[in-house]
């Protein structure tokens, strides 16, 4: 089970991201990109939601959700890191 910063939680509220996306995005991600041993980005495709793309940034030592957002950017590649 995941968990969530505090800043995390406000923001997902916020912009109306629900859990369960979040969490699809983690344990399913369409793309995903190792920033250091400490971070790491994930993209999920959210086709519930005009398939935009979600951007969920992870700490694996802690397990938690630092943050997420909808990447308008990424959509436009596919929801791809690289292209």
């Amino acid at each position: 089970m995941l968990s969530f910063s505090k800043h995390s939680l406000e923001r997902i509220e916020e912009r109306g991201i629900k859990l369960e996306w979040i969490e699809d995005g983690v344990k399913n991600p369409d793309d995903f990109s190792k920033v250091s041993n400490m971070e790491v980005h994930f993209l999920k495709t959210i086709h519930e939601n005009q398939d935009r793309c979600l951007k969920v940034v992870f700490n694996p030592i802690s397990n938690m959700v630092i943050t997420a957002f909808f990447d308008r950017g990424l959509r436009k590649r596919g929801c791809n890191f690289e292209v």
